[in-house]
Order: structure tokens, then C-alpha cells, then sequence
């Protein structure tokens, strides 16, 4: 086989004939690698040596500039599962790697699955989102299923898989007003003490009494070990979260598994007092638990979890959130998400004056501004506090408004003299202005 020789990088050139007889040479070049790790080989071919040797310069030169066409039978679908599954656990948490599967089963591939790697182009990404949004998706969703195609894509194109990421091209959707939504307002007081006193003695009463007085996140809540909870000092201290994971078995069955894990984020892991009403329900809920464990029998198997199963095992976050519905629909109450029982918590305190710090140190937000941008704008006590208050401020306080109108008071505050003031012995005259005047 005759070869060509070139500089370093630059690929190979060989004359090859085939069974016809035909006689072709073939350039070959390396572009990025593949998702094994190996490297990715082009290869083209020519019909003389000069022009191999043309061609070979004008790949490296596409190569170069990073617009060289490889040639890939990967699908958004293949690539994305070896992306989510191979790759991102390195980087992620196996519950979010877990999630993005979910998200790109729901919202991708069914719509660019079979579209192929290096095809897929802003057009694609643009009628793919719209399409979403027809399908009544949420802005929030759509944008979600944007952000990880995007990451996909961008990992994609540093591989040297596709020459540029064609989702960076596109922008998310902006919200506007009567767009679909997940997010339900929150409880009022009224519906909250409604809600509170229908749990007590049901199977849901710790449950719902730490989402409403606490602001905990439905993880944050079933995750609950005994040994995080001071029955004496009366705090609970949140250090784990439980987490539902998505996985498809290689059959092509779902499987849903729940999973102990750290908290989101530093801020999260947290301690927290008691308020009398918690401690009452956390008494009701011990008392419970006996009872389920020595009607279990042999069958009870201890997790050491503050909530579980009839035999001992942890809640399921799926299964919880079935009771959740179920409970309200029993008891004719509105149906709000669990996470929005987080959003009654942090508006029904900022509603009562809680300094905006203190709500946000209990919610376990890393930022004050999370909890200003989430919670503030839908508290309208907030602004009557910053109005009163500049007026209190800025209110005379040596005058105040009489009882009957058009009287005015003197404060009982004595009145007192930093200087002398002297007085002008001076007999008053006044002054006539001079007259002006008249010339011929």
C-alpha cells in the first residue's frame, strides 16, 4: 500500500483498489474522538494523488477552523443516553443525572430523538420548543428541556463531535401572563388553619404540620431520621433529603427507586426549633408509629426513619404525594403542590413582619436574594412596612394631630433653650418706599 507522507497531525494518504479494480486514494484525518474515548477518523476519497494531497489540506483547514463535517451515526437519543448515564454522573449527583434522563425521555427524544447529532441545527431547536409550548407545556419546562439539550449539545461540540452548538443560537421563552404553570397560589391563613386542624390524628398530621409551620422541601420532610430530631431541646435538624430516581432497565421497563442524600445546597443543612404545635403533632406521630410497629410484628423493619411504611420502610415520595391528593380531596380542601405549602410558609411569615433574613435562613436558601426575587413581590405587607414606616420617620414630633379637628396639642416634652435670643430696643418706624422720579 502506498503511502504519502505528511507533517505531524496532518493525517494520512494511501492508495487502496477495490474488487472491481477500481483505484482510489484515501485521505484520512483525526477529528475529536468518539464517546468511548477513542479518536474519531474521517476519511475521504480522491482520484489522483494530487488531488488526495488538495484534500488533505482542505480538511485540516475545516479542522482548524472548526467547521470540518464528520461524519456521525450518533442520534440526539443514543448520544443523550451515554451522555446521562456515562458522563454526567462524573459531575452530577446520580439524582440529577437520574432527572435529566426523566426530563429528555418527557420532553426530547420524542421529538429529536431520531433527528442525527451533527444534523441537528436552530431550526430543529426552534420548532422543537414551539411545538412544546403548543403541547401546553409550562415556560418553566420548556426552558428546563432547553438548559439540558443545551449542555448535551455543548459537550457534544468540545468532543468534536458537532462543529458548533446549535441551541446556544436559540433563547429560552420569557413568562407572560396567563402562561400555564405548575405553581398554585398559596394558602391563606384561613385555608392553612383549615388544613391543619383537618390533619390532626390522620395519617398526614406530622407531615403537614412541618410543611406549613416549618417551609420544609418535600425531600427535606420524608428524609427525617430520628437521630435529627431532639424531642427535649425541641429542634430538628435537616441534614438529608430523600429523592425519588427514574432509571429505565435495560428491558425497557421504569423503575423508580428512592434514594438517601445530602441536601441541595451548604445553607440547607440546617437546625430548626420546635413551635408548640409540631412538638404536639411529633407526640401524636410517635405514639402512631408504636402502634403500626407492634402490629407489623416480625415484618417490621427498622430504618430509623421518622417517616415510613406500615412495616417500617421508607415513604416513597410518589406514594406520599397520592395520600397528600387524596387527603385534601377528602376533606374538601384546595389543592395546592407540596412545594407550594413552602411558598404558604414564607409568605404567611413575611405577612406577620418575620425580618426577610430569618425567613430565608429557615428555608435554607444560599442567597437572601432568592427569597426577596421567590416570596417579596407577592407580599403586599412588605410595601405598607416601608411606607408606614419612612412616614413614621419623617412625621414632626414636636406637633401632633389634636383629638377634635383643627386643634393641635403641644407635647408634654419641655422645651428647651440652646441660646439666648436678644432682643432689639429699637423703636419700630416703617419705611416708606421712596417715591420716583419724574424728569422733563
Amino acid at each position: 500500500m502506498t503511502k504519502i507522507p505528511g507533517s505531524y497531525g496532518d493525517g494520512t494518504i494511501f492508495e487502496k483498489t477495490y474488487k472491481s479494480g477500481k483505484r482510489v486514494w484515501v485521505v484520512e484525518i483525526t477529528a475529536g474522538t468518539l464517546p468511548n474515548g477513542r479518536p474519531r477518523k474521517i476519511r475521504k476519497t480522491a482520484s489522483s494523488r494530487r488531488a488526495a494531497v488538495t484534500l488533505r489540506q482542505k480538511l485540516n483547514a475545516e479542522k482548524n477552523k472548526g467547521v470540518l463535517k464528520t461524519r456521525n451515526l450518533d442520534t440526539v437519543q443514543s448520544y443523550g443516553l451515554w451522555w446521562v448515564r456515562e458522563h454526567k454522573p462524573m459531575s452530577i449527583k446520580d439524582s440529577t443525572a437520574a432527572d435529566y434522563e426523566d426530563r429528555l425521555r418527557r420532553y426530547v427524544f420524542p421529538y429529536l430523538g431520531k433527528v442525527k447529532l451533527d444534523q441537528l441545527s436552530y431550526k430543529h431547536v426552534v420548532d422543537w420548543m414551539n411545538n412544546l409550548y403548543y403541547a401546553k407545556k409550562g415556560i418553566r419546562t420548556i426552558n428546563g428541556a432547553r438548559a439540558i439539550l443545551h449542555a448535551l449539545c455543548r459537550d457534544a461540540n468540545r468532543s468534536g463531535i458537532i462543529h458548533s452548538n446549535p441551541v446556544s443560537l436559540s433563547t429560552p421563552f420569557k413568562s407572560r401572563m396567563g402562561d400555564k404553570t405548575q405553581v398554585q397560589p398559596h394558602w391563606t391563613k384561613k385555608e392553612a388553619q383549615e388544613v391543619l386542624k383537618a390533619s390532626v390524628g390522620k395519617p398526614l398530621d406530622l407531615f403537614i404540620h412541618i410543611c406549613i409551620h416549618l417551609g420544609l422541601r418535600h425531600g427535606e420532610v420524608l428524609g427525617l431520621s430520628w437521630d435529627s430530631v431532639d424531642m427535649e431541646k425541641r429542634t430538628i435538624t435537616i441534614k438529608q433529603t430523600l429523592r425519588d430516581e427514574r432509571r429505565l432497565l435495560p428491558g425497557g421497563a421504569g423503575q423508580v427507586r428512592s434514594r438517601l442524600q445530602e441536601v441541595k445546597t451548604k445553607s440547607s443543612n440546617r437546625s430548626l426549633r420546635m413551635p408548640e404545635p409540631v412538638y404536639q403533632s411529633f407526640l401524636r406521630h410517635q405514639m402512631s408509629q408504636s402502634m403500626n410497629k407492634i402490629l407489623a410484628g416480625p415484618q417490621w423493619l427498622e430504618s430509623g426513619m421518622v417517616f415510613t411504611s406500615s412495616i417500617g420502610t421508607p415513604v416513597n415520595m410518589s406514594n406520599n404525594l397520592k395520600n397528600y391528593k387524596k387527603f385534601l380531596k377528602d376533606n374538601s380542601l384546595r389543592f395546592i403542590r407540596v412545594h407550594d405549602i413552602r411558598h404558604t410558609y414564607a409568605s404567611l411569615a413575611l405577612e406577620t413582619k418575620v425580618p426577610l433574613e430569618a425567613v430565608s435562613q429557615s428555608l435554607g436558601h444560599a442567597d437572601i436574594g432568592i427569597t426577596k426575587k421567590i416570596y417579596a413581590p407577592n407580599v403586599q405587607g412588605l410595601n405598607e412596612v416601608a411606607i408606614d414606616g419612612l412616614a413614621t420617620y419623617l412625621e414632626d414630633t414636636t406637633i401632633i394631630r389634636g383629638i377634635r379637628p383643627g386643634i393641635e396639642d403641644i407635647t408634654p416634652e419641655e422645651l428647651e433653650i440652646t441660646a439666648p435670643v436678644k432682643v432689639s430696643r429699637r423703636k419700630f418706624e416703617p419705611r416708606i418706599p421712596a417715591q420716583p422720579r419724574i424728569t422733563a
